[in-house]
């Protein structure tokens, strides 16, 4: 007759190498979601419901920015190596193997998407391709008021029709427009923008020459 306990370990078996393996890619595409989706999403929406809760999204092209970046692409090669670690164990379920690619897919759409939002781009790849385009980028003194970002807009005159140009708010003080055409001349202003959702007046007015 078998012992409880033997009988208890036999219903329990140890996790098997690929199993770990599996499990460790879940935790850093889950981590990368996890980060990735409060700063695009909930970050803004808990600051309005919360105002003493300080940002987490780090500013554009910082170091903290270039670090967090750093660690995500980490984060994401490691996933990748232990996805292909799965793949070609051929033992391991098929299913987890399409489960934990689609999981790595989903996690790199989210680090680009965090990239190109917090970084203040707002372009197609199609419209970044186009050769006559230049970047110029924007700084700004931050407002002494509690702000939930900011919002920047330009004309191609000093009195003319200033539209907005970032699709989300901008979190930090830089912005980079990269859709300024070659040989032409801007205008910028910024405005800051409170947890209502109402901007401020117009900034000094940043005049640009694009060579």
């Amino acid at each position: 007759m078998s012992h409880p306990a033997s009988l208890l370990r036999d219903r329990n078996p140890p996790l098997t190498t690929s199993a770990r393996i599996a499990g460790l890619a879940w935790i850093a595409c889950g981590s990368v979601a996890a980060f990735t989706v409060e700063n695009l999403w909930l970050d803004g929406w808990l600051r309005r419901r919360f105002h003493r809760i300080p940002p987490l999204v780090p500013e554009p092209l910082g170091g903290t920015w270039a670090l967090a970046l750093a660690v995500l692409a980490i984060v994401l090669v490691f996933a990748a190596v232990c996805q292909i670690i799965l793949f070609r164990d051929r033992a391991f379920p098929a299913w987890r193997k399409v489960l934990g690619g689609v999981s790595l897919f989903l996690a790199a759409l989210l680090c680009a998407a965090w990239l190109m939002v917090t970084s203040g781009s707002d372009l197609t790849v199609a419209r970044m391709l186009q050769f006559n385009l230049r970047s110029v980028t924007l700084q700004w003194n931050a407002s002494t008021s509690l702000v939930a970002g900011y919002n920047v807009y330009r004309a191609d005159d000093r009195k003319g029709e200033y539209r907005r140009i970032n699709k989300a708010l901008v979190k930090g003080l830089i912005y980079i427009d990269k859709n300024a055409e070659s040989g032409h001349k801007y205008f910028y202003v910024a405005r800051a923008v409170n947890y209502q959702g109402k901007e401020s007046v117009d900034s000094n007015i940043s005049e640009i020459d694009v060579p």
